[in-house]
């Protein structure tokens, strides 16, 4: 993995491969009959969760730029189980990210295409369009918007 120059929007350029793993976090959308209404329910959390504001989430920011792109009014609720530790750098938040901007367009209907979720995603962080792309492995470049798939042997990894 490369960490290159940072850019002009904040995120620095990188050339990496990307694997994603057979562990993560699970999320489950619950959709509810009060218009705009948004929560996010922990579970399997220790203290360090409990801690970070709900506007710093980015299960949040995701579902924030959402309604904000497509008007999506629907009342969402979300079910997570944590298992990756925050700041792990095993990408917890930011499969959650994209798992939330995937959800959200088949729940509204799909007013989105993949392009316009990966641009999204993209501004949320630089791992999230790799999720958004939802394949297993890849070279990622750029500040993490050129997602390009590659075929991986299976790996054994211990974490």
């Amino acid at each position: 993995m490369a960490v290159l120059d940072r850019r002009q929007d904040g995120f620095h350029n990188l050339e990496s491969l990307f694997v994603a793993l057979n562990f993560g976090d699970t999320l489950k959308f619950e959709l509810l009959n009060e218009e705009n209404l948004f929560e996010i329910m922990m579970a399997g959390t220790g203290t360090e969760y409990s801690s970070v504001p709900v506007q710093s989430n980015l299960i949040y920011k995701a579902m924030s730029l959402f309604r904000n792109k497509t008007g999506f009014s629907g009342g969402i609720k979300v079910n997570v189980e944590k298992r990756i530790p925050l700041g792990s750098g095993l990408g917890g938040g930011s499969s959650n990210a994209a798992f939330t901007l995937l959800a959200l367009n088949k729940l509204a209907g799909f007013p989105l295409s993949r392009q316009e979720l990966l641009e999204m995603g993209a501004h949320l962080g630089s791992d999230v369009p790799f999720f958004i792309h939802e394949t297993g492995a890849a070279w990622v470049t750029g500040c993490g918007e050129i997602v390009e798939p590659v075929e991986v042997p299976d790996l054994f990894l211990y974490l």
